[in-house]
């Protein structure tokens, strides 16, 4: 099988999008719609092994975790120190990726820009020079 074809299955058994495997590929939706098609089986089997991957070493960092989190509880100014966010990020990430390997629904986190975007401001600049146009007056100019 070429180089490509094995690129563009392993990126679908990591659930990559269409358009990115045709980005980093070239392969076109109709091509990758194939190579699934034919390979369907070799997929599953793929995206198995990388949950099993992914489970593991997620409970590896659990362990991991829990010993790290046992050692800061013992020692007050370490834990203090410690952003706890920094500790768990790692363990989500790759359960995260496990259950998207076996086809799981995961986890979206959409960061939402408070305050106007940049569509509001323009048209609040229009809404502006409108309501200037309005109020104005013709000023005959005189030398």
């Amino acid at each position: 099988m070429p180089k490509k074809a094995v690129h563009a299955l392993e990126l679908m058994a990591q659930g990559t999008s269409w358009r990115k495997v045709r980005e980093a590929t070239g392969i076109s939706f109709a091509g990758q719609a194939g190579l699934k098609a034919r390979n369907g089986k070799v997929l599953q089997k793929r995206r198995e092994q990388m949950a099993v991957d992914g489970f593991e070493t997620a409970e590896k960092i659990r362990m991991l975790l829990s010993e790290k989190l046992q050692q800061l509880s013992d020692d007050g100014e370490a834990l203090s120190k410690t952003n706890l966010k920094d500790l768990v990020l790692s363990r989500a990430i790759e359960q995260d990726k496990a259950f998207a390997a076996i086809g799981e629904n995961v986890l979206k986190v959409e960061h939402v820009k408070k305050g106007p975007s940049l569509e509001d401001a323009a048209r609040w600049v229009e809404e502006m020079k409108k309501a200037a146009a309005q109020g104005s007056i013709d000023v005959e100019e005189v030398a």
